[in-house]
């Protein structure tokens, strides 16, 4: 086991009821070599068997172990940990990332410090390239997509299931994780090291489940990842806390059925000033016009799916394209408005064929 001096990296881990990733966490840790580190679960009041299987694992490992327990919500589970940490450099991991390199931690560190000696300073921040461990449809252009855009450094597209590594010191100046959000705390984390330093990608590939797309449907889990991804960039705070209990109503029940969300939307926007829902549909326009580029990135991905390329796209001449004279025939004025009467059409359209299929689904069942 290592001792206190030579503990080099602190990995922050958040745990709520997590009985089924845990030992495969552990497993894939044990693998991890030439990196001195320690493991500190933040537990946000489990009541299934996740402490007693860290507990069990602990005994057996080679690297300290800890367990802090707290109030549930995961900026909170982790800033709750840092107090525990004994390194100078943080690793915020999720409890079902796993990395295929043994070395994954060790060139993580170097990287990150190579760059600290470059810059001067510690405000260089790294993330692991992100892959989806579904064990079938290897070229899903779908999944190679989300891929392929985590590796990109812009923003919106680094999020916390590709690990955030860290300077303590800088953590801690950017005032540590948002514990007022109840989700994308990782988000808001991201947005802040872009705003007071710089992301690097690492070396490794970070794998990450794909269990929950499998199960709720790739595409409706990514209509209501845009969803919230729009709520939140357009500071529309209602449907978070209004959606949740519709959420915790589903995710144990297979595939995710978007009217309900929909139907929430529709509520509370019926409940604003008609000049407050003008601006916040002007606003959704706007922020789908800023991300146009996802849709040259997309073409990219289709062109090396189709060659039978191996993920990840190295060249993405599409991208490019719109960056270097595309942009503004897209990104201006017109380009927002058009994108805002899109967007109101595509949700009341979207949400009455939603609406269909569930008629259409019970009419069936009754005359079976």
């Amino acid at each position: 086991m290592a001792e206190k001096d030579q503990i080099e990296l602190s990995i922050i881990v958040p745990v709520l009821n997590e009985e089924k990733s845990l030992k495969a966490l552990f497993d894939n840790l044990f693998r991890q070599q030439r990196a001195a580190f320690e493991v500190i679960f933040c537990d946000g009041g489990s009541a299934d068997e996740s402490l007693n299987i860290i507990y069990n694992c602990a005994a057996g490992a080679f690297f300290p172990v800890k367990v802090v327990s707290g109030a549930a919500g995961r900026g909170r589970q982790m800033n709750a940990g840092i107090g525990q940490s004994r390194a100078e450099t943080l690793l915020f991991l999720h409890v079902d990332s796993s990395f295929k390199n043994p070395l994954a931690l060790r060139q993580g560190l170097d990287t990150l410090k190579a760059e600290w000696k470059r810059d001067g300073d510690f405000t260089a921040a790294g993330r692991f390239a992100l892959r989806f461990e579904r064990g079938r449809d290897v070229f899903s252009t779908p999944y190679l997509f989300y891929e392929t855009k985590a590796r990109l450094t812009r923003v919106g597209c680094i999020h916390g299931d590709q690990g955030f590594m860290m300077a303590q010191a800088f953590f801690s100046d950017l005032g540590g994780y948002r514990e007022d959000l109840p989700i994308l705390e990782d988000e808001a984390l991201a947005d802040a090291v872009f705003a007071r330093g710089k992301w690097v990608l690492l070396p490794a590939e970070i794998g990450t489940s794909a269990r929950r797309f499998q199960e709720e449907g790739l595409f409706e889990r990514q209509i209501l990842n845009a969803l919230i991804m729009n709520c939140r960039a357009i500071g529309w705070h209602p449907f978070f806390s209004e959606s949740r209990g519709i959420y915790r109503q589903q995710h144990e029940c297979g595939r995710l059925e978007l009217l309900p969300f929909f139907d929430k939307t529709a509520e509370l926007l019926r409940e604003e000033s008609w000049r407050r829902r003008f601006r916040l549909w002007r606003r959704t326009g706007a922020y789908i016009n800023s991300n146009a580029w996802q849709v040259a990135l997309l073409l990219d991905v289709r062109r090396w799916v189709k060659g039978g390329h191996l993920p990840p796209v190295k060249e993405t001449p599409f991208l490019g394209a719109y960056d270097a004279g595309m942009r503004p025939w897209v990104e201006n004025a017109f380009g927002r408005g058009a994108t805002t009467l899109l967007a109101w059409l595509w949700f009341h359209c979207y949400r009455f064929i939603c609406r269909w299929r569930k008629f259409s689904k019970r009419s069936g069942k009754g005359y079976s």
